[in-house]
């Protein structure tokens, strides 16, 4: 095969990639706790024989997909007048306990199941500091502090119910997407 062709189809293969990771980016914009993807392409320079007429080693470059980045910078926060969403500022993923383990998700799109736990809106359970986070008909009004403690005041008592399990991994590069879920994350150790 020609050379050339071999050197136009790694660039046809790069700008697929390149096209298949902003149609992500673009089909997920509205999704909540989304982080927007580029992709990321290195060059490959190749040492070839020389052909007929030529002297000395060819170089031949290639273009290399080197995977994806994750942008992890903060997004935009909406008010949706949900009852119980929420949403991090900074750094940080809400863990979530789903049947596959512990994940994690900065989608704060939160509700309550019919035993009164606090889920996320595919059922799995969100994590407060000490277990998953539950309220019941006799908590009364319940209120979600900035700092993510739940708490209620029932005839003039204050109580606290948890408070959300934020977890922050010092290198988020390091967090692969769920094929499944692609809201959930999970950690490489």
């Amino acid at each position: 095969m020609d050379n050339s062709l071999l050197v136009s189809l790694s660039q046809q293969l790069a700008a697929y990639r390149a096209m298949d990771v902003i149609a992500n980016n673009l089909a997920n914009a509205s999704t909540p706790g989304f982080k927007r993807e580029a992709a990321k392409f290195e060059e490959y320079i190749t040492k070839l024989r020389p052909a007929e007429g030529q002297r000395g080693p060819q170089s031949m470059s290639f273009v290399k997909d080197a995977g994806v980045m994750r942008d992890s910078s903060q997004g935009n926060i909406e008010q949706t007048g949900a009852r119980w969403d929420v949403a991090l500022t900074g750094k940080g993923y809400f863990a979530v306990q789903t049947p596959a383990g512990m994940r994690y998700t900065r989608d704060g799109h939160f509700s309550l199941d019919a035993n009164g736990n606090l889920v996320t809106s595919q059922g799995y359970q969100v994590q407060g500091d000490g277990g998953t986070i539950t309220v019941t008909p006799n908590d009364g009004d319940v209120n979600i502090a900035p700092d993510g403690t739940l708490s209620s005041v029932v005839n003039g008592v204050g109580n606290q119910l948890g408070k959300l399990k934020v977890v922050d991994f010092a290198d988020s590069a390091a967090l692969v997407k769920q094929v499944a879920d692609r809201l959930t994350e999970r950690a490489l150790r």
